[in-house]
């Protein structure tokens, strides 16, 4: 049908409507500006590509972690997050092939990653955090967060400077004006030190060990990692000045800075939480606002601690902690569960976030110059002396610990433990947050942070479960088995003591005499 007949017919018959008719229906692309079509539908990609791709990511792995559970029993080997992590690789790789940009800087970068991210995984964590378990085992937490850490920093970066200076890591100067140095390799040594609370957590809660095993490998990890950001800054300012810097001052004034951020941090985190708990006592009829005071208080005094550079992890876990003992019993039971299942929600959808960014961030190093960046001495020397000071600092630190300890820890749980040092999102993103003109060399350990990374939630990971099995490691269930067990020996003990305290046989029949005379007399 010819459109432009039938509005040449319209606009003879002098309808009003004719040079709309001919707007829409007239084929002849030779028209004046204000005749240009309408566009129905725009397509706003630029706009949405952000929060799309996250949340068809979610969706995705929400369905894969369904689907990971109903198949539990021919995975239950499988860390739920290497299921994960491959699928961040698959994710990456489509994408990669697809359009060859780098999806990984686009989507995980280090601010997003510390100011959106970690943050409901950390409160998550101080919020429900054990405060029995916690305070029973707090010296050996603070012992192997502080200073297995420590230990841990400065032993990898010693040994790294060590083997570089052997020859162990060929290449890994080429292509840079100057040197690895031994400031370097410490900056490196606190960033491969930082024990990731997600994976390790993440495989705890479906192995279910014991408590203390749990609660030491736990509160270790979420205190780790504020511990290594703090060295992190320290290595960080020394890079910044120099070595020709490095003197007795400087030295004491790194050591004021470790503490004064650790303990400033943790310190700001008990105040919001107290100032958070008095805030209740004005909300008490309002149950409706009483989850946003705690997630608000919580995450404004993590803000506030980056913001004046102290330990906003060690802030945000101590709110949480502080507001949760002391608002726990003040609300309502219904605001208690939104407040555990909102808080659980975020940290399991944070969680899906890192591994599956860690995927496709793997997928595109390993596309774009892996072979280029590659270094192979460099990433075994990581990975052995972190293994080796990892051991060595458990069994010493457990060493001296059960010389304290009601009860020791067992050999076969120090081994679990020892095994349990995984690296995960936060090793990453502080080695992407290091710039090239500090550490020319931060590609290579860029690329050996993944390999590590993925090393130890592949192959440590997935051996955790089996070797709890094989050194008959006690689980949650053996503890309420035992307890249980405990509580009926008790009974039976009382109830035999009340037994053997009662009266003897003589005095039953001398009892059953004189209650015979008693009856002759009434007669």
């Amino acid at each position: 049908m010819d459109f432009n007949n039938i509005s040449t017919m319209v606009d003879e018959g002098g309808s009003g409507t004719s040079s709309l008719i001919s707007t829409i229906f007239s084929g002849d692309n030779n028209r004046t500006r204000s005749e240009q079509l309408i566009p129905i539908i725009k397509i706003h990609w630029d706009d949405v590509e952000d929060p799309l791709i996250v949340a068809i990511c979610i969706v995705i792995a929400g369905l894969a972690k369904i689907t990971f559970h109903y198949a539990h029993s021919y995975t239950r080997r499988v860390p739920e997050c290497c299921v994960l992590i491959c699928l961040g690789l698959i994710a990456g790789e489509l994408f990669y092939s697809v359009h060859e940009v780098h999806l990984g800087d686009h989507l995980f970068t280090p601010t997003r990653f510390f100011t959106y991210i970690l943050p409901p995984i950390m409160l998550e964590a101080g919020y429900n955090l054990p405060k029995k378990a916690f305070f029973d085992n707090i010296g050996t937490i603070l012992s192997y967060a502080v200073l297995g850490t420590l230990f841990n920093a400065f032993a990898i970066g010693f040994s790294l400077y060590g083997a570089y200076r052997i020859g162990l890591m060929p290449g890994i100067d080429d292509d840079h004006e100057s040197k690895l140095g031994i400031l370097e390799c410490l900056l490196f040594g606190s960033i491969i030190s930082a024990v990731d609370p997600v994976t390790v957590i993440a495989v705890f809660e479906e192995i279910n060990v014991n408590t203390v095993l749990y609660i030491s490998v736990f509160g270790e990890s979420i205190l780790n990692d504020g511990v290594a950001v703090v060295l992190y800054q320290v290595m960080e300012s020394f890079l910044e000045i120099g070595e020709e810097a490095i003197c007795t001052l400087n030295m004491w004034r790194a050591a004021m800075k470790f503490f004064i951020v650790s303990g400033g941090g943790t310190l700001m985190g008990i105040s919001f939480g107290f100032l958070g708990s008095y805030i209740f006592k004005i909300t008490s009829n309002y149950p409706v606002i009483e989850p946003m005071f705690i997630f608000c208080t919580c995450y404004i005094s993590y803000l506030l601690a980056e913001l004046v550079d102290l330990s906003a992890i060690l802030s945000i876990i101590f709110c949480a902690f502080v507001m949760m003992n002391r608002v726990g019993d003040k609300v309502s039971q219904d605001t208690h569960t939104v407040i555990r299942y909102v808080l659980k929600m975020c940290a399991i959808i944070c969680e899906i976030i890192i591994f599956i960014l860690l995927g496709i961030t793997s997928v595109q190093e390993f596309m774009s110059d892996f072979l280029h960046h590659w270094n192979t001495g460099l990433f075994l020397c990581t990975l052995f002396f972190m293994t080796l000071y990892r051991f060595m600092s458990v069994y010493g630190l457990t060493w001296i610990i059960n010389r304290f300890r009601k009860e020791p820890i067992p050999y076969n749980d120090q081994f679990i433990m020892s095994l349990s040092g995984l690296r995960g999102g936060i090793a990453f993103s502080l080695t992407k947050l290091v710039p090239p003109r500090l550490l020319p060399q931060i590609h290579q350990m860029l690329s050996a942070c993944i390999a590590v990374i993925l090393f130890t939630s592949f192959v440590q990971g997935a051996a955790i479960g089996p070797l709890v099995d094989w050194l008959k490691i006690k689980t949650k269930a053996d503890e309420d088995r035992e307890l249980a067990e405990e509580a009926a020996n008790r009974k039976i003990a009382e109830t035999k003591e009340i037994q053997d305290s009662g009266p003897s046989d003589d005095e039953i029949i001398i009892m059953n005499s004189s209650n015979g005379e008693d009856k002759n007399l009434l007669k």
